[in-house]
């Protein structure tokens, strides 16, 4: 039974986010189920012991109905959130209730517990303001039948010889029990504000510091974060500035609400050290608090925000360096107590610390950038080597082949080595394709190589396996001496190319030796022409210099 009623109010804390509502919405809905009950036990008594056979008990069982689906529809409305209709009808019925058992009991009977009652069921269901209501309800149900006696009324309940002393001392109690439980309950309602705040603060610093921690992006974090602090901390406005790189103006960065975006779209700014709370604050680098805008010559009065009342503006630090402000307004004077402002300063260290963050981030995503973009290029200037180097390479043996007076090309047959340039089938398709060539002749397999020199294919090798064995095994070793002779074939080139300029280069040296010692120009000519045409192996040439405009032969 106790479980099943724990699941019944189970999910009161969800309906009644408040802790206040939530409490008196329990504490009504108890009431409601408890008197439910109590009803339920009273009819079911009422019926057994009077049954229908006259009216009165007829009529009090109707209401004792009538009252039981009362009670019941306050508890169902509590449970699905509507508990002010769920006050206002729990009270009038309590009410009618304690008149009725009053006017038939008096109030020094069953009538002093409903007196008593009163007050302390006023103040559990409407606070400080049902308290004294209800002590007034009390202290009135007490004196009207004493007006009414002096105007002629005769109640209908008996009276002792100490009637009038007790309902004195009964209106005195009452009296002094109201105004200490006023004052508890005053107490009590400003610790409960003050912890609900307490708890609200707790939980947006940790919403802050989670929003602070997975965003890293500027541009997305600071509205998140004003908007978060603006709606945890029910406050008029809130805004985020950030100083300048030259450390002179700070610049709205994040703002919340129509006029946040008037203020952004203007590109809103104050100088340092300038005539308001913002301006001070980054000056200073402490917390500058203007508690009244009206009366406060440090505020700046902001045609956007008509109704701010009180400013305060909280430094965000980069370790002891200020990087910006964090400005809340509120539209009651001396808004901010000094639990808020402690609260605020931490939002503002956490604010600080993920802007230095974000910055840090955007900088490693700059040089990640700049650096993909170095890679690419020089990936790009590598494939444009490759090129040139094959580009390079396939022309100098083409050139190399061309000039050469013999074609090279070595052939194994029966054990001795010949020179031959034929190219057999497997041959040219290894050049062709560019890749390791695989045939059958007979019961030997063929494999081609291509010789690779630098991405350009200038040749190919070829060997004839024993019958029956395995090519796969034998490709690895045959391409890998491929591209060792691939390699030495290159630097014999290189090394006949550099031998050739050498000789060259000696050559172009004697010749310049010899037409130093001559001084004639006749003389020069004709030993610069013989000299060449030996060296040459030329039959004719022909030199000339230039004394008059040149016409083209006919």
């Amino acid at each position: 039974m106790i479980k099943q009623v724990r699941d019944l109010f189970a999910g009161l804390s969800q309906v009644y986010p408040a802790r206040l509502a939530f409490l008196r919405a329990r504490a009504l809905a108890v009431l409601g189920l408890a008197s439910t009950l109590g009803a339920v036990v009273l009819l079911a008594a009422a019926l057994l012991t009077n049954g229908f056979g006259s009216q009165t008990p007829l009529l009090i069982i109707l209401a004792a109905m009538v009252a039981t689906a009362l009670l019941g529809a306050i508890t169902f409305l509590c449970l699905i959130g509507y508990l002010d209709v769920a006050r206002i009808l729990f009270s009038a019925l309590f009410l009618v209730a304690s008149v009725a058992l009053l006017l038939y009991q008096g109030p020094l009977g069953m009538g002093m517990v409903v007196l008593v009652v009163m007050p302390l069921l006023g103040n559990v269901l409407y606070g400080q303001r049902g308290l004294l209501a209800g002590m007034g309800i009390s202290i009135a149900l007490i004196v009207l039948p004493l007006v009414g006696e002096r105007l002629g009324y005769t109640p209908g309940y008996t009276r002792g010889a100490d009637f009038e002393l007790s309902l004195l001392v009964l209106f005195w109690y009452l009296l002094g029990s109201s105004l200490i439980l006023w004052l508890f309950s005053s107490n009590l309602e400003v610790e409960l504000s003050v912890a609900e705040r307490t708890t609200d603060q707790l939980l947006a610093i940790a919403e802050i510091s989670q929003v602070a921690t997975s965003t890293v992006g500027l541009a997305s974090l600071l509205p998140q974060l004003v908007d978060l602090i603006k709606e945890r901390l029910d406050l008029y406005h809130a805004q985020i500035f950030l100083l300048d790189d030259r450390r002179e103006f700070a610049v709205l960065r994040a703002s919340t609400g129509e006029a946040g975006k008037q203020l952004l779209g203007r590109g809103h700014r104050l100088a340092v050290g300038s005539r308001s709370v913002i301006g001070q604050a980054t000056q200073r680098g402490q917390t500058v608090y203007a508690t009244d805008t009206s009366a406060d010559p440090m505020h700046r009065a902001n045609e956007f925000l008509p109704g701010t009342r009180s400013e305060l503006a909280l430094p965000l630090l980069d370790g002891s360096r200020v990087i910006g402000i964090l400005d809340v307004q509120s539209t009651r004077p001396n808004a901010f107590s000094s639990r808020d402002v402690e609260t605020l300063e931490i939002m503002a260290s956490l604010i600080g610390v993920a802007i230095r963050n974000a910055r840090l981030f955007e900088q490693i995503e700059a040089s990640l950038t700049e650096n993909r973009t170095l890679y690419d290029q020089a990936q790009t200037s590598l494939r444009e080597v490759e090129r040139l180097n094959r580009q390079i390479t396939g022309q100098a043996w083409l050139d190399f082949l061309n000039t050469s007076e013999q074609d090279y090309g070595v052939t194994l047959t029966g054990g001795e080595l010949r020179r031959a340039a034929n190219w057999s089938p497997a041959l040219v398709q290894a050049v062709r394709e560019g890749q390791t060539h695989i045939r059958q002749e007979g019961e030997s397999p063929v494999v081609a190589v291509p010789l690779d020199m630098r991405g350009q294919v200038v040749g190919a090798i070829e060997i004839t396996l024993p019958p029956h064995a395995d090519p796969r095994t034998a490709q690895e070793l045959i391409e890998a001496v491929s591209a060792r002779l691939a390699l030495a074939l290159d630097n014999s080139r290189l090394f006949e190319e550099a031998q050739t300029l050498a000789q060259q280069e000696h050559v172009i040296n004697e010749i310049g030796g010899r037409l130093q010692g001559v001084s004639a120009v006749d003389d020069i000519l004709r030993l610069a022409l013989s000299e060449l045409s030996a060296a040459l192996g030329a039959e004719h040439g022909a030199v000339r210099l230039r004394a008059a405009p040149l016409e083209t032969p006919g």
